[in-house]
């Protein structure tokens, strides 16, 4: 079995967002690069998303904090837009 990738799962506003998550070397340390990834719209969902996938959820925030309402998920609920693309994070 391969090893499990690093989901990173937040909120905004009332939408999950995810991330994945790669390290990588950089001189003598490490840096956490992290891409969007577009995942499902309630815990049980994601997690399943997650073990289909082969990840492991890093989550950002409490996810028995709410569920996004049907109108979050439809996407016609004011939220902002995730973020596409790569962020990097040195350590």
């Amino acid at each position: 079995m391969p090893p499990l990738k690093c989901l990173m799962v937040y909120r905004a506003g009332n939408q999950w967002f995810g991330s994945e998550v790669e390290w990588a070397r950089s001189g003598s340390g490490w840096y956490r690069q992290t891409v969007g990834v577009p995942i499902p719209q309630t815990v049980s969902e994601i997690e399943r998303f997650a073990a289909e996938n082969g990840y492991r959820i890093e989550w950002q925030d409490d996810p028995s904090a709410g569920q996004a309402t049907a109108e979050d998920a439809a996407g016609t609920s004011p939220v902002p837009e995730a973020e596409t693309g790569t962020s990097v994070s040195t350590w």
